[in-house]
């Protein structure tokens, strides 16, 4: 069985979370004694790092759900690279959210819901 390679740390460094911040053009970093991270950079940085570890040897703890769900993104980036990638062209709108995606690429994998 996979061991869990991340020790829990209880004392963090503050951070606030945003989805849009005007940081660059106000020059502000911080907020309320915490650091002002973007979304789309702290995923970046997880995944960045997820994609380094060998999930057959180093699994997330299931109660870190997001986190972990974010490691199986990353070990399956390829076949769902190409799926947003298609969904990302004008041409081709998303699947209604009730339809399961049928083919994820190259996998075998197909969801049967």
């Amino acid at each position: 069985m996979p061991k869990s390679g991340y020790a829990y740390s209880p004392v963090a460094p503050a951070a606030a979370f945003f989805q849009f911040s005007a940081t660059e053009r106000t020059h502000t970093h911080t907020i309320g004694g915490g650091r002002i991270v973007l979304l789309r950079d702290f995923l970046a940085d997880v995944l960045q790092h997820l994609c380094r570890l060998d999930m057959a040897a180093t699994v997330v703890p299931e109660q870190w759900g997001l986190i972990r769900t974010l490691q199986f993104v990353a070990e399956y980036r390829a076949p769902l690279a190409a799926l947003l990638t298609q969904f990302a062209t004008a041409e081709s709108a998303p699947p209604d959210p009730g339809t399961p995606p049928q083919h994820l690429g190259d996998t075998e994998a197909t969801y049967h819901g």
